[in-house]
């Protein structure tokens, strides 16, 4: 990895940037697998509520459309057969057509140029 020089005295301490680099690439490189994890899991295994419960890649690559398709047939039929079991409507699993990062950001700056 390339790193800014780390030594006190501009780069003129070799042995010093090799004990720094030394000490602080294993940390480093276990931050990065970390990360690299996390995002594999937020990305493809994690169900996010705000898009109805499929992954971003779902969403991304448009297989969400074939997902939500199923799981709205699957409920209409349980309610089908299990009519007691339901007290108002099935959840909607319709795609949700617009996704945001920060809603309340994206409403409030919108407001504000009104």
């Amino acid at each position: 990895m390339n790193f800014p020089s780390t030594s006190p005295v501009g780069g003129s301490n070799h042995e010093f940037e090799v004990i720094v680099d030394e000490a602080i690439e294993p940390d480093i490189a276990a931050a990065v697998a970390w990360v690299e994890r996390f995002v594999d899991w937020y990305n493809t295994k994690h169900l996010h509520s705000a898009i109805n419960f499929v992954t971003p890649d779902d969403r991304h690559f448009g297989r969400h459309l074939k997902i939500l398709s199923a799981r709205s047939r699957v409920y209409a039929a349980a309610r089908r057969l299990h009519p007691e079991r339901w007290s108002g409507k099935t959840r909607n699993w319709e795609p949700i057509r617009v996704v945001c990062l920060n809603p309340e950001y994206d409403n409030a700056s919108s407001k504000s140029k009104a």
